[in-house]
């Protein structure tokens, strides 16, 4: 785990851009309340990687190890239906670690490299149409005695809001994009998440400068859509600091609130 007491970060937030204040709106864009996440909880999922490389994330936000064996997901399609992945096999997830399920392939982006990545076919049994949409899906985790852990909507999804999830959906972004939990409570809105990309632009740099004292990482607009920005500001545990022009990211109002 990295050290970060005592870090303090001087971000310029206006690629971000609209208000000169930070003030979490009332009504719909207000960041809402929620409860620590604890226990399995659904933490990725890539929808527009093709039929092959598709899949998801889980992570354990528990005290302690939890056996997957008779958990299952729900993916509801647009035909208002929905189809299933049951886990059969015995798989222990340790506290604050995360296993990535996928449909074909063993090796994919979105999964870290450091954790194990199974498929479909190799731990489980689904239902021929379990897959998601391109344009949009929602996904239901539900633990081995049938209790909803966790919800997600994303795309053009939808799904009502005694089923664990509230207001609009997951923006799914460009093509090869998955979306990632960010929140350690759950408010099971759009709030808890954000889009991420392999690498942080599909550009290359040259000459990038090196200092004794600092990593330099360049990134561009759109393709990061404020990821390392992100990652930034939820890395720190001390202090914010924060040279602002205006600001308008209901993503960064939620990282910012979740700190303070």
């Amino acid at each position: 785990m990295k050290t970060r007491d005592g870090f303090a970060l001087i971000v310029a937030l206006m690629l971000l851009a609209g208000g000169l204040a930070f003030v979490v709106p009332d009504g719909s864009d207000a960041v809402p309340d929620g409860k620590a996440c604890d226990g399995v909880m659904i933490y990725e999922v890539a929808a527009k990687f093709g039929s092959s490389n598709e899949g998801f994330s889980l992570k354990n936000y528990g005290s302690s190890a939890i056996d997957l064996s008779g958990y299952y997901l729900m993916d509801g399609h647009s035909d208002g239906n929905s189809y299933k992945f049951t886990i059969t096999s015995s798989i222990l997830i340790d506290s604050n670690e995360s296993v990535t399920f996928t449909k074909a392939s063993a090796s994919i982006w979105f999964g870290d490299n450091t954790r194990t990545i199974y498929t479909y076919a190799d731990v489980g049994t689904k239902e021929s149409k379990f897959n998601f949409d391109d344009s949009g899906d929602f996904l239901q985790l539900y633990d081995s005695t049938g209790q909803l852990k966790d919800t997600v909507v994303f795309g053009n999804g939808k799904i009502a809001t005694s089923n664990g999830w509230s207001g609009m959906a997951i923006d799914l972004g460009y093509r090869g994009e998955a979306v990632k939990r960010v929140e350690a409570t759950d408010t099971d809105t759009y709030f808890d998440w954000t889009s991420m990309t392999k690498d942080y632009t599909s550009n290359g740099f040259r000459d990038v400068p090196t200092f004794s004292n600092a990593k330099v990482t360049p990134f561009t607009f759109p393709e990061c859509k404020g990821k390392p920005i992100f990652e930034a500001v939820m890395a720190a545990e001390s202090s914010v600091y924060i040279s602002i022009y205006m600001l308008t990211s209901d993503e960064m109002m939620s990282a910012l609130a979740t700190l303070a």
